[in-house]
């Protein structure tokens, strides 16, 4: 499952662009190559743009998303972490990973509508879809 990455210090926001099949081992080395970014490490807010991912897959690859251990984090920085969906199955996927994986310095919602997604994250209204420049190779 490819992805682009696109850290806006300015914003405050780091954003990932998804596309193809969900899976888990493309999802924990996303988050090794963002760990790295001095934004993250400030507390920079995430958001995923999950609309053209195929959510169709075993349930065992979102059991292992699940269950892996949270990674140690400053907890008097509060993060917020947005995914946009375009279909059902995904935005149910999604939901549930959010439940299971929130905890107090990690806040996680996902949304349909991108504009939604925006002003919950605190991203000026005029930004336009940070996505669309995202191109891949």
């Amino acid at each position: 499952m490819p992805y682009i990455l696109k850290s806006n210090d300015a914003l405050g926001c780091i954003f990932i662009k998804w596309r193809g099949t969900f899976s888990s081992e493309e999802g924990f080395a996303q988050y090794r190559e963002i760990s790295k970014f001095v934004g993250f490490q400030q507390g920079s807010h995430l958001f995923h743009d999950a609309r053209s991912v195929d959510f169709n897959v075993p349930s065992s690859e979102i059991r292992e998303v699940a269950t892996a251990p949270s990674p140690k984090s400053d907890s008097s920085i509060i993060r917020k972490v947005a995914t946009l969906v375009s279909s059902d199955l995904g935005f149910g996927m999604m939901r549930v990973l959010a439940i299971v994986r929130e905890r107090p310095e990690l806040v996680l919602d996902v949304f349909r509508d991108l504009e939604e997604a925006k002003t919950w994250l605190g991203l000026p209204s005029d930004l336009g879809d940070p996505f669309e420049d995202m191109a891949w190779d």
